[in-house]
């Protein structure tokens, strides 16, 4: 699993509480911070941290620009993404080496040889992957 944890710059200095909110609601993916959460971790390292799920009405990143949240997850390509449009992000960690993200076609079809065919991109903000690719490589997906 890779996402880049990010804060908005400034917001938590100085304030009692700090506030997560993953880039989703909750699920596998997250269970870490609920198991820190839930065995004290986070009192531990002397951090009050509350987790507040995003919604449809308020996703992570409108929370985020509205200063309701300090931190929230992204991939890498939809945080710069992000930081593209002008909104001043800052990059925590990474919690892996090697991001999940790939490109996949039909068996004996290299995706790199499909210049400006149209393709599918799952639209929950990772078709950046592809548009990426697609800049890079000259593809000129549709």
């Amino acid at each position: 699993m890779l996402f880049l944890f990010v804060l908005a710059c400034g917001t938590a200095r100085g304030q009692e509480k700090f506030i997560f909110t993953p880039q989703w609601t909750a699920q596998a993916q997250f269970a870490g911070y609920y198991v820190a959460q839930e065995k004290g971790f986070y009192k531990e390292a002397g951090l009050s941290v509350e987790i507040v799920h995003p919604s449809l009405t308020q996703p992570a990143m409108k929370r985020i620009q509205n200063n309701e949240s300090h931190a929230t997850t992204l991939q890498l390509c939809q945080a710069i993404e992000i930081v593209d449009g002008g909104i001043d992000l800052v990059n925590i960690l990474q919690t892996s080496m090697n991001n999940a993200m790939v490109i996949v076609s039909r068996r004996g079809v290299d995706p790199l040889t499909q210049k400006g065919e149209r393709i599918g991109i799952w639209s929950a903000g990772f078709g950046q992957l592809a548009i990426c690719m697609s800049k890079k490589e000259h593809l000129d997906y549709e």
